[in-house]
């Protein structure tokens, strides 16, 4: 017998699942890091964030940050001055100054002092929303959440708040962040 045929009698044979289990390793691995980057794209809060928020369509030159600090609370136009503000916020990540400046703006909603014709209310209280998820407050904006589903906002709004409120409580969700 030859030196050859005794080794290759000895050498034990890899079964089917031997031989494949480097491949099946491999696509579990891919898997894995596929569904870590599609759920950062698309449940990661700036994910979200950016998907449904809503812009005020303001005058960019309206919105300098310079005189909203120096207009006063009992100006007439200090109200939409703030609205407009928080989207400034929004725009440079200060999700903590965006919050407050919406939350100016939603409690000075029946206030007659302010000038109210480039308000969106619901569009504010949405926006806000938003911010709290920006702000890493994701209790906070599904409870607010909640409560647009009770609210007298209108349907477009009560859906999309029923669509990120499944979204905010998924799986995949909880993977992004």
């Amino acid at each position: 017998m030859s030196f050859r045929k005794e080794h290759e009698s000895k050498r034990h044979r890899q079964s089917a699942w031997q031989k494949w289990l480097p491949v099946v390793g491999l696509i579990v691995i891919i898997g894995f890091f596929g569904s870590v980057m599609w759920s950062t794209g698309s449940y990661s809060n700036a994910a979200i964030i950016n998907q449904y928020f809503q812009p005020t369509q303001i005058d960019e030159s309206n919105t300098s940050i310079t005189v909203i600090d120096n207009n006063t609370v009992t100006n007439v136009n200090y109200l939409e001055q703030q609205y407009w503000a928080a989207e400034s916020f929004y725009k440079n990540q200060n999700f903590a100054k965006a919050i407050e400046a919406y939350d100016f703006v939603l409690k000075n909603k029946n206030n007659t002092a302010y000038k109210m014709e480039n308000v969106n209310f619901e569009t504010a209280q949405w926006n806000q929303i938003l911010m709290f998820l920006g702000n890493k407050k994701r209790e906070k904006a599904i409870e607010e959440l909640g409560k647009i589903a009770i609210s007298d906002m209108s349907e477009q709004y009560k859906s999309k708040a029923a669509e990120l409120k499944k979204k905010l409580n998924s799986f995949w969700y909880g993977w992004a962040n």
